[in-house]
């Protein structure tokens, strides 16, 4: 029975299978499975030819984006070379503007230098001019009133010198005969400074004792009570070459300013004069212990006309600056002000050149 089954069962099987083409539904089945496999096939080996096709291309921009790097590369350092040759080729320009400019400002100064010094010089020259035609005018002026005035002075002092004999007796009239006589050679005085400072006429030079010179010019100044005048002389003779007629001058300024100095100072005083020999030349040094000169003037005392007295032309100083320097020397000061001045005067040896002489000569040429 059971074997009459399975006939039955598979005749029915088949008979259903025919009915509904399961043999073509399953042989479809298989050809679909068949396709999908081959499909699946295809896709992966597409994928690994699209991904081989990835890598090359990817190889090829690498190689690509390599490449660009190393050209942009390339071009940077090129145009950073030529950028900074560039500022090189500036830099140097400017340099050299710069070293052009200096130069030029440089001339520019210079000759601004020289054009002030020219300019400085033709205004000293026009000073020169100016100030010569004042002296001379000055001089002829100085000339004439110089005559007029010491005639009357000569007979004044004369009839002082009458009135002092006829008053003899009398102290009160001695006194009055000596302030009148003072009086008039202080007139006399001013007179000889306008006479001296307006002349212009070479020094009468010869080799001289300084000691011989001092010791008679100040013989012959008269010296108050109240001041006393020391001259500390050397024993050996002081040689220099001399004006022995116009350097006494220089003495007796310098001198009458020691013992005016000590009257203002309302005390007795005393001039000391000093000569010394050295190596190259002389020294003379006249100090007093009066008033000193102030700071504030110091600057000025060499001036033609400046004074700080009540009486004189102011000439003193200027004149003695004027006949040491044409002596080839020099005058200075130093002070103490309220205790004293000293001024030194020096002189070269005799047969020395002529200082002023050739600065005078080396202007002129």
């Amino acid at each position: 029975g059971f074997h009459e089954f399975l006939g039955t069962s598979n005749v029915i099987v088949q008979a259903v299978a025919k009915e509904f083409k399961l043999d073509e539904i399953f042989e479809s089945k298989e050809r679909q499975e068949q396709s999908e496999q081959e499909l699946l096939e295809k896709i992966n080996a597409l994928h690994s030819a699209l991904k081989a096709e990835i890598n090359a291309q990817s190889s090829v921009l690498t190689s690509d984006f390599q490449q660009s790097k190393s050209i942009n590369l390339a071009a940077g350092l090129i145009a950073g070379l030529v950028l900074l040759g560039l500022s090189i080729f500036l830099l140097n320009r400017v340099n050299g503007l710069f070293t052009q400019i200096s130069g030029q400002n440089a001339a520019i100064a210079t000759a601004n230098d020289n054009l002030e010094s020219a300019l400085s010089e033709l205004k000293s020259m026009q000073q020169m001019v100016i100030d010569k035609e004042k002296f001379s005018t000055l001089g002829r002026l100085t000339a004439t009133v110089s005559h007029e005035l010491r005639n009357p002075l000569a007979a004044v002092r004369n009839a002082l010198y009458i009135l002092r004999q006829l008053a003899s007796q009398s102290t009160e009239m001695l006194e009055f005969i000596r302030r009148a006589d003072r009086n008039v050679g202080r007139c006399d005085s001013i007179i000889a400074d306008l006479l001296e400072y307006t002349r212009s006429r070479e020094l009468q030079k010869q080799p001289a004792d300084l000691c011989e010179m001092l010791s008679q010019v100040t013989g012959d100044i008269d010296m108050p009570d109240s001041v006393n005048m020391v001259l500390d002389l050397p024993a050996d003779a002081v040689m220099a070459d001399i004006d022995s007629v116009r350097l006494p001058r220089v003495i007796i300024n310098l001198a009458e300013n020691a013992i005016q100095a000590i009257a203002a100072a309302k005390r007795p005083g005393e001039v000391r004069i000093i000569c010394e020999g050295l190596p190259n030349g002389a020294q003379i040094t006249i100090e007093d212990n009066g008033t000193g000169i102030p700071e504030a003037v110091q600057p000025k005392i060499f001036d033609a006309l400046f004074t700080t007295k009540n009486f004189g032309a102011g000439l003193g100083l200027s004149i003695a600056q004027n006949l040491v320097t044409q002596h080839g020397g020099s005058i200075s000061f130093t002070t103490d002000p309220g205790k004293g001045t000293k001024f030194t005067v020096f002189l070269p040896n005799a047969g020395a050149p002529d200082t002023a002489r050739m600065i005078k000569k080396a202007h002129a040429a």
